[in-house]
């Protein structure tokens, strides 16, 4: 019997260790379009390496989650701070991935005055790229 319960568990050892070493395909190579996630700065700074081995395998495209956001870029009037939405370029660079970036101008909630002013001004100058847009309802 003690015999029996040792090739047992090497059965079962062996089972566990096939199948742990089969790989799936990765999601991004199983459809015919992009495949994409949002990534938090943790996973392209090397802080959640789990995460990053995830996004690297499955998918094809990026999207910045908080990093390309108005608020994150330019906090305020006159400072800008575009380290975290290079590092986010840079990974999917890297990776060869599909980069995809955030709305600068989303809602009003976080836009500071000097941004809404900038806007505005720009868009009632003619032949301006925001004379398209319409800024009047963000002020």
């Amino acid at each position: 019997m003690h015999k029996n319960n040792i090739i047992a568990m090497l059965l079962l050892a062996y089972a566990f260790i096939s199948c742990a070493t089969q790989k799936e395909p990765a999601i991004k190579d199983s459809f015919p379009y992009t495949i994409g996630a949002a990534l938090s700065v943790d996973v392209f700074t090397g802080k959640n390496p789990m995460a990053d081995s995830i996004v690297t395998r499955h998918y094809s495209s990026i999207v910045a989650e908080n990093c390309m956001k108005s608020e994150n870029i330019h906090p305020e009037r006159d400072r800008f701070f575009w380290d975290e939405a290079d590092r986010f370029v840079a990974y999917g660079e890297d990776h060869g991935m599909e980069i995809i970036g955030h709305c600068l101008v989303c809602t009003r909630s976080v836009l500071h005055g000097s941004v809404l002013t900038s806007a505005i001004a720009l868009s009632a100058r003619k032949n301006s790229p925001l004379a398209c847009a319409n800024i009047s309802m963000l002020s």
